[in-house]
């Protein structure tokens, strides 16, 4: 219900990719830990974006799932009319789609009475997609790094071979500026079950519950209307479209402290001014993904939306796969300063003539990120040491047991940087078995 992360017990949440901002919210958390690499894998909560646009400000993958695809019971309370949703947040899409695997899996029972049957396998779309790129809805501001970031990955769409048009789809302004009203009474209603849980909340939650006990039956219908209205939209533009494209959110990762930006492209906005593209998915109970596009000038990531028809989870999935595979995204580790990880190490210069393209398995700083994040292990319970043949030093690698490992198995690798004896930069990696 918030578009940050903080609480009066531990603070607020910051974002790896700099600590001075928010990962947003309210799986903040969540993608913190994933893009810190504490983690491959995390669940969030997503009643409005809180699992897409955390992912876009962490450069993650996030799924928000088709309302029903991840069974709820025994869990997920639901406070925005079931319309709140379980889904995964990961680095890569064989990740995130080997979690939707398990967690459809969950409760087939409930999954298969919304006519689900086990998550396929994403593999890449039979034909060309027409998918309507909106770079906005109505006036809203979208920062303008973003609008370009996300221009750039539809054009890239195009290049995959998709039909992208460029359009409007305004219908989604009125459920958007609407949306916290089914968040502010369903937390007022989770309180009066709770009356208990009352003196624990936070401010701010508070404030949304004493609004919501403050709302009319009128109020929650008007909303209930505008979903309705939206549901015959969307199925009008689907019609004629595979897939809806925009971006995941309009502004940056802000300061930390912050509830939210007060100011997009120059223009003053509220509490969900950045929140304008999620929050209409819930309504309509459609499947959302929010996929790393080209960061900003400063390095912060930046995430574009795509929006399937109901039930159209693996099109998003594999969609995603086939646009990770032809651009895939850095990790927080290998950015190409490794300050970033470390505020103390030193630059590593880079070796002279270097082409623009490395596939060197070892290579920090190659641009070909599916062959720098693997390694081949070896029976020996190493992994194959060398130098990349463009100049950077060897690399050590963690120990793995040789019942672990055989021979020519694959193994996903994370980079980490470490100083060697004379001081300077090392890439190390920890090889992680699968």
């Amino acid at each position: 219900v918030q578009g940050y992360t903080g609480n009066p017990v531990f603070g607020v949440t910051r974002n790896p990719w700099d600590t001075a901002l928010t990962p947003g919210g309210s799986s903040g958390g969540a993608v913190a830990a994933v893009a810190s690499g504490i983690g491959p894998l995390a669940l969030g909560t997503d009643a409005g974006g809180s699992i897409r646009r955390p992912a876009s400000h962490a450069g993650l993958v996030g799924l928000k799932p088709t309302t029903g695809r991840v069974p709820r019971r025994g869990g997920l309370p639901p406070f925005v009319l079931v319309l709140d949703v379980v889904g995964p947040i990961a680095r890569t899409v064989d990740d995130l789609a080997a979690a939707m695997r398990i967690l459809g899996a969950a409760d087939p029972d409930s999954v298969s009475l919304n006519g689900f049957g086990p998550f396929a396998t994403a593999s890449a779309p039979e034909r060309p997609l027409r998918i309507l790129y909106v770079p906005a809805f109505g006036a809203a501001p979208v920062d303008p790094e973003i609008a370009d970031s996300v221009a750039e990955a539809a054009g890239r769409l195009a290049d995959l071979g998709h039909r992208v048009e460029t359009g409007r789809f305004d219908a989604a302004t009125a459920i958007t500026e609407a949306w916290p009203i089914l968040g502010q009474a369903g937390i007022a209603w989770l309180m009066r079950a709770h009356p208990d849980r009352l003196d624990g909340l936070g401010p701010d939650i508070r404030a949304l519950a004493e609004a919501g006990a403050n709302l009319s039956a009128s109020d929650l219908f008007d909303v209930q209307r505008m979903a309705l209205a939206l549901r015959q939209d969307l199925a009008a533009l689907f019609a004629g479209h595979d897939l809806l494209m925009t971006p995941t959110a309009a502004a940056l990762p802000w300061r930390a402290q912050e509830t939210h930006p007060d100011r997009i492209a120059e223009m003053p906005v509220g509490p969900r001014g950045s929140a304008t593209f999620t929050g209409f998915v819930n309504a309509a109970g459609c499947p959302g993904i929010s996929i790393p596009c080209h960061p900003s000038g400063a390095g912060l990531p930046i995430g574009f939306q795509l929006v399937a028809p109901w039930g159209g989870d693996e099109t998003l999935v594999s969609v995603a796969a086939s646009y990770e595979a032809a651009h895939p995204w850095p990790m927080l580790w290998e950015g190409t300063d490794p300050r970033r990880a470390c505020p103390s190490m030193p630059s590593m210069p880079q070796p002279a003539g270097r082409p623009k393209a490395c596939a060197c398995a070892f290579c920090p700083r190659g641009t070909d990120r599916r062959w720098s994040r693997r390694a081949t292990l070896e029976p020996t319970g190493r992994s194959r040491i060398r130098s990349c043949a463009h100049g950077w030093p060897p690399v050590s690698t963690k120990s793995h047991s040789r019942s672990e490992i055989s021979s020519g198995r694959r193994a996903t690798v994370s980079w980490i940087w470490r100083r060697s004896a004379s001081g300077s930069p090392i890439p190390s990696v920890i090889a992680i078995c699968r």
